[in-house]
């Protein structure tokens, strides 16, 4: 959970656009927490849920999925 956390923390909306750095940052924290097979269900689904963020984050503009 702490990589997912880590892939949370790095995207700020509210201050600046994600830049490549940033996404490609959280792209790889969401690859490490994937790869964690002791997670509960719940912990599954948070990770889930920020995977959506960053797949494709190097095709992807970051706005079509913070919308």
């Amino acid at each position: 959970m702490a990589y997912w956390g880590g892939a949370m923390g790095l995207y700020h909306p509210l201050w600046r656009p994600a830049d490549e750095a940033t996404l490609h940052g959280g792209w790889v924290a969401v690859q490490k927490a994937k790869a964690d097979s002791g997670q509960t269900q719940r912990e599954r689904d948070y990770i889930a849920a920020i995977d959506v963020f960053y797949q494709d984050w190097d095709r992807t503009d970051h706005k079509v999925h913070s919308s």
